[in-house]
């Protein structure tokens, strides 16, 4: 089960390269746990690839969290946000912290079949907030610069805003590997904007490693909350992995 909660209505904005401020008013956050050692991670990928032909960047914005020993794109945060998460076998999809899968189907098309409709249901819940975004990728300038305001009451007690940074078009072990996040940016924690028409300003500063592809980068921005009670989760199993320690 989740650990934690994301607003009813959770935001995603996109940010590539220099970005005149751009707004997403509903976009639904799937974060997808996994790692290259699992066998049953590609058919959950393939599936996440189906649904990105289905729907635009404005409704439905997958990042791949990876996790495990072994797995080169581990990261402290990855394993971190699993842990909160309360991730273990893998696959493990987070669609908003609303709803969650956990493993796979037979098939890319009956799995992505499966996840469809929690896509849908968490874009049919109306969004009480607005994120517009702007920055830079460009080494040591790098910057994104994020305004929330609420368009309707928050009834919530923690508000949090987190920054992550991924990379799409990854080459390794023959494989292409997309929404790899690299980075979470530290979060803005304690925003207590409310009311509509409240507004809060946030601004990070981050150099990306000089081995990342800059112009395959992409920075999601979202607000999550991590106390407010969410709504009745189901957890369905199917083929999926334990997560390893150590090397492989």
């Amino acid at each position: 089960m989740l650990r934690r909660t994301a607003i009813a209505g959770l935001i995603a904005a996109v940010l590539l390269g220099a970005a005149a401020a751009q707004a997403s008013d509903r976009a639904v956050l799937v974060e997808m746990y996994g790692g290259t050692w699992c066998g049953y991670c590609p058919t959950a990928y393939a599936a996440l690839q189906l649904l990105r032909e289905e729907y635009t960047e404005d409704q439905f914005v997958p990042i791949y969290l990876h996790v495990g020993g072994g797995d080169p794109f581990v990261t402290g945060e990855t394993m971190g946000r699993a842990g909160a998460q309360g991730v273990g076998p893998v696959p493990h999809l987070i669609f908003d912290s609303i709803d969650e899968a956990v493993g796979v189907l037979s098939t890319p098309e009956l799995t992505a079949n499966w996840y469809r409709p929690k896509i849908n249901a968490c874009l049919a819940i109306p969004s009480p907030v607005e994120i517009r975004s702007w920055g830079l990728i460009d080494g040591a300038n790098s910057f994104v610069t994020a305004v929330i305001k609420a368009t309707d009451t928050l009834d919530y007690d923690y508000l949090k805003a987190q920054f992550v940074l991924y990379e799409d078009d990854i080459l390794y072990d023959s494989k292409e590997w997309d929404w790899t996040v690299r980075d979470c940016l530290p979060p803005e924690t304690g925003i207590t904007i409310s009311a509509p028409g409240e507004s809060i300003e946030i601004t990070r500063t981050f150099t990306p490693n000089a081995a990342w592809a800059e112009e395959n980068l992409r920075l999601v921005t979202f607000l999550e909350s991590t106390t407010a009670a969410g709504a009745p989760l189901e957890t369905r199993m199917r083929s999926s992995c334990p997560i390893p320690t150590g090397s492989r």
